[in-house]
């Protein structure tokens, strides 16, 4: 198994575990909306540390580079709620694999194999991006609708999808749907390479989960910052997953997999946007949201160095257990 299916298999896991949870999906990384043609980068990296109980090698350690990028690729008014509104094309693309400087991503640095590119490409009403926390109601801003929207997954053709949400966790970013998201610290300058400095507000959350045989956290910090187009100039999120048998105590929870990213602007432009998907037929199959179920653990002779050609999409649903927030 390639260590960029090893990703893919683990992400899937706690896709299922966070959907169980919760129907909608929170605003996540977009908390404002520049003027058309705006372009954002972000580039990190992810690491993954699987616990192998009885392997003399220890714990298996794997890591890939990763850049994501968000443009403003069009205007458009389109029917919402029974009404003519206003509304933006944004286009999200997430790149992830080994350091390379040979294909496809050549110019990122990346090799994501065939399915480490993800391109989301959604029709937002501007007046549902608020930038805010709570409502003029004072209730929490807990998702992002969207009118039409389309995916395209490695080299597969783009489709369209039929979420009516914008749900950037986990196929776009691991910045989950914190109900307690808040403010921590003061205000504070953040020095970017490549952009400089900017001022930023730090905000912190934590999304705990638990069934009879799995508990996960999910704890994650976001910089949000004026100075950069759709809002925010850094994440970090830490997400650690415990397992027992399912005839076992809860004092028998171990350590299984953590996983830790980190993403943080290189580039911003004003101008220059360009979308990765043109015209796509509305009559184009939707795509599937299927995961697949975690595979069990490889023998300890198995090289991390595999190549990420066996990647499969994060996309495919696992048969475990709905996990339920605590």
């Amino acid at each position: 198994m390639s260590s960029m299916h090893r990703l893919s298999l683990v992400l899937a896991t706690f896709a299922l575990t966070w959907c169980s949870a919760a129907t909608s999906q929170a605003q996540g990384l977009l908390w404002n909306l520049p003027d058309d043609g705006a372009v954002v980068e972000y580039a990190g990296k992810y690491t993954n540390k699987q616990e192998r109980p009885g392997s003399n090698n220890g714990p298996l350690e794997l890591e890939w580079d990763s850049r994501l990028t968000i443009q403003s690729v069009g205007e458009e008014t389109a029917e919402f709620e029974g009404l003519p509104t206003p509304c933006r094309w944004i286009e999200f693309k997430l790149v992830t694999g080994k350091p390379s400087t040979k294909g496809v991503e050549a110019d990122a640095g990346i090799d994501p194999g065939p399915h480490g590119t993800r391109i989301y490409k959604v029709l937002i009403p501007v007046s549902r991006v608020k930038g805010q926390l709570r409502d003029e109601h004072g209730l929490p801003v807990t998702y992002l609708p969207i009118v039409k929207g389309y995916r395209k997954i490695g080299q597969q053709p783009a489709q369209a999808v039929k979420e009516k949400v914008l749900a950037f966790y986990p196929v776009l970013g691991l910045f989950a749907n914190y109900l307690d998201l808040k403010e921590e610290g003061e205000p504070t300058d953040l020095d970017l390479p490549n952009v400089g400095a900017v001022n930023t507000q730090m905000l912190k959350g934590t999304l705990k989960l638990q069934n009879q045989t799995s508990k996960s956290e999910n704890v994650g910090e976001i910089w949000l910052s004026k100075d950069i187009p759709f809002g925010w100039a850094k994440y970090h999120v830490k997400l650690t997953r415990q397992e027992k048998d399912i005839t076992a105590p809860a004092t028998a929870f171990a350590p299984a997999a953590e996983i830790e990213v980190e993403m943080s602007v290189v580039k911003k432009e004003t101008t220059g946007a360009k979308s990765e998907i043109g015209e796509v037929s509305d009559e184009a199959p939707a795509a599937e949201e299927k995961t697949e179920k975690p595979a069990a653990e490889t023998p300890a002779t198995e090289k991390a160095e595999e190549k990420p050609a066996e990647e499969k999409p994060a996309e495919e649903k696992a048969e475990a257990a709905p996990e339920k927030s605590e």
